[in-house]
């Protein structure tokens, strides 16, 4: 079973949504802001000269598309993943939802309000 960077398992992919590469396994969304602000277990070693955060920001849907093949990881929802560096430890891990420049700021992460994913499908010439 993969594991996310805090070490709770990753999330699951029912069987029946599966089909999408980018819906499921590493590239699984994640549904839930974290905040978690303590020693995280770590693999091998950190080097101890790294003193800082590791960024990731990544497509990450707040909705799962009601048609996995209508999903493309280059249009939607996304996450920022910080990962806090120090004295060789990993010290802490956040996310964020981040999403378009109209979302407004300090608001519920998309899927608390309950906004449907975006077609990434050209739109039809009128």
């Amino acid at each position: 079973m993969s594991r996310a960077p805090t070490g709770h398992p990753a999330p699951v992919v029912p069987r029946e949504r599966r089909g999408n590469p980018y819906l499921e396994g590493n590239y699984a969304p994640v549904f839930d802001e974290r905040s978690d602000d303590h020693d995280l277990e770590v693999t091998g070693l950190v080097p101890p000269d790294l003193d800082g955060h590791l960024l990731r920001n990544g497509p990450n849907p707040a909705v799962l598309p009601t048609d996995d093949t209508d999903y493309h990881w280059f249009g939607g929802d996304g996450m920022i993943h910080d990962v806090t560096l120090g004295g060789g430890r990993a010290l802490g891990y956040r996310n964020r939802w981040c999403g378009p420049a109209n979302w407004p700021p300090n608001s519920a992460p998309p899927s608390r309000r309950g906004r449907p994913s975006r077609s990434t499908a050209p739109p039809t010439p009128t």
